[in-house]
C-alpha cells in the first residue's frame, strides 16, 4: 500500500505491508523543498521504486536506523543521517522475525553513500540512541520521537527519559508543525506531549519509590492493559512490553 496526500506544502507518503490480507501497521515519510525525510519499509520496496520513477530525488534525510524509516533508504544516491545511523546501517543490525513480518529487511548500505546532513538537524535519541530530527523553515520532520500521543508499551531499548530531554531540546527551537513517522502534531501538541511524559514519569518514580513492583505501577498509573497492549507484548516476544514501559519511565533501563 502507497498512498500520497499534500498537507500544505509538504507531501506525506504513507505506506503499509498486507499481512494475512490487511493493513496491519502504516509509517509515513515526508517530501518538502524537494526533499525526502526517511523512506518507509521495504516490504513495499516496488511501490515506493515506483513512485520514485516519476521524481528526480536523489538523495534523503534519515531520522533514524528503524527499518520502518530505513527500508527503502537503499534507493537513494546519496543518504544523509547522523554518524551513529550511518554507523548502524553500513554495518548492519538484527531485526526480529515479527518486525520483518510487518517493516521488512534493511539492506547493507556502504559506508561511502552516507554524508553529514546539510540542513539543521537535532539529536533526539530515546526511541532509538541514534535518532535525529529535521529542521527547515516552520517545520520539524520528527521521524519517531513521538510514535504515539499515548503510549502503552515500549521496546527493550527505549529510554523515555531520554525523550523527554530530546523534546525538551527541540522545543527550544522555533517550528510550527512536526511531521512524525506515525503522526502529524502541531507545536502546542508536542508541548502537551512533553507534559503528559513529564506527568508519567513523576507518578512512576512516585510509586516506585514508595517500594511498588512495575507491574503495579502500570497497573495504577495506566489502569487495565487494553487488548492492544497484550498483542504488542505477545507478537513481539516481549520486545515491547508494560514492564519495558515503566521501567523506560523511571530510567532504570
Amino acid at each position: 500500500m502507497l498512498a500520497t496526500e499534500r498537507i500544505g506544502d509538504v507531501e506525506r507518503i504513507e505506506v503499509g505491508a498486507e499481512v494475512e490480507g490487511r493493513v496491519v501497521f502504516t509509517t509515513s515519510f515526508y517530501v518538502y523543498s524537494d526533499l525526502v525525510f526517511d523512506s518507509g519499509c521495504s516490504n513495499v520496496r516496488g511501490e515506493v521504486a515506483e513512485w520514485l520513477k516519476k521524481r528526480d530525488f536523489q538523495a534523503v534525510y534519515l531520522t533514524h536506523h528503524h527499518e520502518d524509516h530505513s527500508g527503502n533508504a537503499g534507493l537513494f544516491d546519496v543518504i544523509h543521517s547522523g554518524k551513529a545511523t550511518a554507523e548502524i546501517l553500513s554495518s548492519g543490525f538484527e531485526i526480529p522475525d515479527y518486525r520483518k513480518l510487518v517493516w521488512g529487511e534493511v539492506e547493507h548500505i556502504p559506508a561511502e553513500r552516507f554524508r553529514e546532513p546539510d540542513i539543521e538537524f537535532v539529536y533526539t535519541p530515546g526511541h532509538s540512541q541514534d535518532h535525529v530530527v529535521y529542521l527547515l523553515d516552520d517545520y520539524a520532520f520528527i521521524g519517531d520521537l513521538i510514535a504515539a500521543k499515548r503510549v502503552f508499551v515500549a521496546l527493550r531499548y527505549e529510554r523515555y527519559v531520554q525523550t523527554i530531554e530530546s523534546l525538551e531540546r527541540l522545543l527550544s527551537h522555533d517550528f510550527e508543525v512536526a511531521f512524525g513517522g506515525h503522526g502529524i502534531y502541531r507545536r502546542e501538541e508536542v508541548e502537551e506531549y512533553l507534559g503528559y511524559l513529564r506527568g508519567l514519569r513523576q507518578r512512576c518514580l512516585e510509586l516506585y519509590e514508595s517500594g511498588k513492583s512495575y507491574m503495579e505501577i502500570y497497573a495504577e498509573v495506566f489502569g487495565e492493559p487494553g487488548e492492544r497492549a497484550m498483542l504488542f507484548e505477545k507478537f513481539s516476544g516481549g520486545e515491547w512490553s508494560r514492564e519495558n514501559l515503566v521501567k523506560s519511565l523511571i530510567g532504570i533501563q
